[in-house]
């Protein structure tokens, strides 16, 4: 009986690898009310994520004896991009939508590109965040995903 549950696990998981991958190579195409309704899904519970960073960070703020040496605010704002690429990842994970391929691409690429650029200069970019995640933020507006921004 153990073998047999154990062959059946191999056959589910390798029939969900052809289904997660679209069956090829590229990404999994949904509908685009279907992925509007995911990435709305993801950047809420991404915004929920961050609200609770943040008042994480800011109690461990408000207990720290002395000022915020500058080590302290690029650790932080790094914690703030691995929230940030874990949602990336996230919404990777949706798909694309039929007809809208080419703008899913260039939102997962954009905010790649913000949070590379943040973690080479964490302190360097952290008075320029509308500067830096403008690309992936216009991107959002247009698929009503304001939880996701920046």
């Amino acid at each position: 009986m153990g073998k047999g549950i154990f062959i059946a696990a191999v056959v589910l998981a390798m029939l969900f690898a052809v289904v997660g991958c679209g069956g090829g190579g590229g990404e999994t195409t949904v509908s685009a009310s279907e992925y509007k309704s995911q990435v709305t899904l993801v950047c809420n519970q991404a915004e929920q994520k961050l609200q609770e960073l943040i008042t994480r960070l800011k109690n461990e703020y408000q207990e720290r004896p002395e000022k915020a040496e500058a080590r302290y605010q690029a650790e932080n704002l790094l914690k703030l991009i691995g929230l940030y690429e874990e949602t990336t990842e996230e919404l990777a994970d949706v798909g694309v939508p039929e007809g809208g391929e080419e703008e899913a691409e260039d939102l997962i690429h954009a905010r790649e590109e913000s949070a590379a650029e943040v973690q080479a200069s964490p302190l360097g970019t952290r008075d320029a965040f509308q500067v830096v995640f403008r690309d992936a933020n216009d991107i959002l507006k247009k698929l009503e995903a304001n939880g996701c921004m920046l």
